[in-house]
This record gives structure tokens, sequence and C-alpha cells, in this order.
């Protein structure tokens, strides 16, 4: 089993990423597990947002995270490797990483930090028509997009979509699913996003549908009320229309009464629900899954009930990625304690 690593931090997204880079400032060596060939997460897939001035979105930041720990000496970092067991062992912990071909390798340091991110939430099961209209894609997609185009475009015909709605807290405050929390960051985003495509194109008409506004002042502001319209409703559907348009039906929270609209593109929010690979790794470590009953909880902290395991970022909750960037240089700071505290 391999040693020399103090810390063994699983998840190369922005909070392992800042966790690793951060312990290496302090002298730490670390052993950085990323599940995915490359570093960076779901974040680093995401668009800059910026239009005449930066925005603030974070998205810029992984990459520079990414660069950084590919040349710190004292980060070592192996991609392309799920952790498959995680336990107690000798005062430490002892992890065991398997490769895409299966061939396993055996980790072992001082403290443990869980950095593994989140997963989306599946809207395949809603009334939405999430995988069945080429026009109805989530916010995850539409990053893509961005980051591709650096514009907002139809997939059904790679066109500008002129008139876009956002659908807000799917799979997430959703009582029926067991989904209580917010999700923090898909108001500010999406937002974020409709600004960016009105930069490019000046005859977008994009309609905002919400049950609370989260975290958003500055970007509400900063919107263009002739060209977004803000709407305190979930549409319950959405059907097929001509030329592929979604044609979505709520009940207007004014009037009572039901409307209808077709709209070019349906970007839907997709909540951040606890990550497999959390609940997993957590699960063999404490015996329980109690992953569930922490995570969104707002005392929650990167200290867990067995000493020198932590953990960080969306792991957790629901963070921005300027939260989970400071949520993992205290979890750094933490295991230095810890390690310093056994000496």
């Amino acid at each position: 089993m391999a040693s020399g690593n103090e810390v063994i931090v699983i998840g190369g997204g922005a909070a392992g990423l800042n966790a690793a880079l951060t312990l290496a400032e302090m002298g730490i060596g670390v052993c950085l597990l990323e599940k995915e060939e490359l570093l960076g997460g779901h974040s680093g897939r995401y668009a800059c947002k910026a239009t005449d001035a930066c925005v603030s979105c974070g998205a810029c930041s992984i990459s520079r995270m990414v660069q950084k720990a590919g040349q710190e000496k004292l980060v070592r970092v192996l991609t392309g490797h799920r952790a498959v067991e995680a336990k107690q062992e000798n005062g430490g912990f002892a992890v065991r990483a398997a490769d895409s071909k299966g061939r396993e390798e055996g980790i072992f340091a001082k403290s443990l930090i869980l950095a593994s991110g989140f997963s989306p939430f599946d809207p395949s099961s809603l009334a939405l028509g999430y995988g069945r209209f080429a026009n109805v894609i989530s916010n995850y997609e539409l990053e893509i997009i961005l980051r591709r185009e650096n514009n907002i475009l139809r997939p059904s015909n790679n066109e500008p979509a002129q008139s876009i709605a956002f659908i807000q807290c799917i799979g997430s405050r959703d009582a029926k699913l067991g989904h209580l929390w917010c999700s923090q960051v898909c108001c500010p985003s999406s937002l974020r996003m409709a600004s960016l495509g009105l930069a490019k194109n000046k005859q977008q008409k994009t309609s905002f549908f919400y049950i609370d506004l989260q975290n958003c002042p500055k970007q509400i502001k900063q919107a263009d009320d002739k060209n977004l319209t803000l709407i305190r409703a979930i549409p319950a559907d959405a059907r097929l229309g001509e030329e592929e348009k979604i044609v979505l039906a709520w009940m207007d929270p004014k009037s009572g009464l039901l409307q209808e609209e077709a709209f070019d593109l349906v970007v839907l929010s997709v909540g951040i629900t606890p990550s497999q690979e959390t609940r997993f790794l957590l699960s063999g470590l404490t015996g329980e899954d109690s992953l569930p009953k922490i995570f969104g909880s707002a005392s929650g902290s990167v200290h867990t009930a067995i000493p020198g395991l932590f953990m960080a970022g969306c792991a957790r909750g629901p963070m921005s990625i300027a939260d989970s960037i400071a949520d993992a240089a205290l979890a750094a700071w933490e295991a230095k304690k810890f390690m310093e505290s056994k000496k």
C-alpha cells in the first residue's frame, strides 16, 4: 500500500482542488483522487458568464486550480481512479482506488477529506419533456453549450434561441422527493446565463419560473426587465408544439387562470443532490448512511464523527463555487490541526 501522503483528498472538483492546494501550501503531502479522466468536476465544464465585466460566477477559477495542481510537487494527482473502499486502519485511513481497467492501488494517509461533489437531479421522470424533446435541457447541458458556442443555441437546429424558459427548483425544495433543501446556486447561475445570452442576442426573451428567488439580488438588478419576465409559478407539464417549440402550461399566480406559451428552449435548473460516491464511502467509514441527515443542513460542519475524517464543498451540501473553495480551505486547516494534535 502506497504511503508518503499525509492526506488523501477524494474528488477533483472545486473543493477537492482547493483542499489539496491549501494543504500543499502548508507543506503537507496530498494524494488527490478523481474518478474522471480530467480534473475540475462539474464546475470544470461551466462557462464563463462575463459580458462586459466579470460577474463572479467562479468558472475561471477552476482552470487555474487545475493547472496549479498539475505543477504542485506535493500533490500527487490520480485521475481516472475511483475510490472503491475507504476504511480506518492503523490510526489513519486506507483507500483502495481502481482505474477504468479495474487495476487497483492502495493508498494510506493520516487524514481523509471527502470532497466528492454532488449528483445533479435526474428530471427524466417529470412531465416536462426532458429526454423526450430535444429543446428541453438541463442547466448543466446549457453550461456545455455556452462553453462551446458562447451563445444559447437550440439543440434541434443549432440556431440562437429567441425565447427561453428557465424553470427553477427541479429536484430541490420538493417534499414529495424528500429534498427540502434549496440548491443555492440555481437562481443566480440561470440569470447569469440569461444575461450572457442576451448580450449575444438582443432579441432574446426570457421567462424565469421560480418558487422564491435565492441569492441573486445583483443579477435581478442587472437584468433588463424588457427581456426578462419573472413568473412565480412552476409549469405542470410540457408538450411539443410547431417548429419543435416547447409549450408550457402553468397557473398564473395573479389571476389564477391557466396560461400557455411556446418557447424555443426550456432549461431545467436541476437541483444538487447527495453524491452516490459520497454516500457509499461515508457509509463504509461510519457504518451508516448518514449523508441525507446532514446534506443541506445550515448547521453542517467540515468535521465528521470520525477524528481525521473531514468533508468539504457540495459533498456535504449545496454550495456555490466560491463557497466550496472556502469550505475546502477550512477542511484543509482542520486536517492540519488534527495531524498536529497527534504528534
